[in-house]
């Protein structure tokens, strides 16, 4: 039934006593219009997400080492204190922004990183 609706077809013809198909198609019309106004606003929440991105991990970079130098003092969530960072920001696994810190060996996400 609800295939039908979908295709446009709204007319049924109840045979037999009752009202039984009569609610059904009732309930089916409702939970399609349902259904229909759910994909518009997911649709419309999609668009204005591709609308307003952020930017990309490679602008992210780029603005990052235009106004931060090699040494800058930053902070990062979970660690006490000023760091000092030891590179300039860079694309690590393709993918992802990153840039090291005097003394840690390992690379800490951009997005974690926040000048002091």
């Amino acid at each position: 039934m609800a295939y039908l609706i979908s295709q446009g077809e709204n007319d049924f013809v109840e045979l037999g006593n009752g009202i039984v198909l009569t609610k059904l198609v009732k309930s089916a019309q409702r939970d399609f219009e349902t259904r229909k106004t759910a994909v518009k606003r997911q649709s419309a929440a999609a668009t204005s997400l591709t609308t307003t991105q952020a930017p990309t991990t490679a602008e992210q970079i780029e603005v990052w080492n235009k106004s931060h130098v090699i040494g800058a003092s930053v902070k990062v969530p979970g660690y006490q204190g000023e760091l000092m960072t030891r590179t300039k920001a860079m694309l690590l696994f393709g993918h992802r922004a990153g840039i090291y810190i005097k003394g840690y060996h390992g690379y800490f996400n951009l997005n974690n990183v926040a000048p002091a």
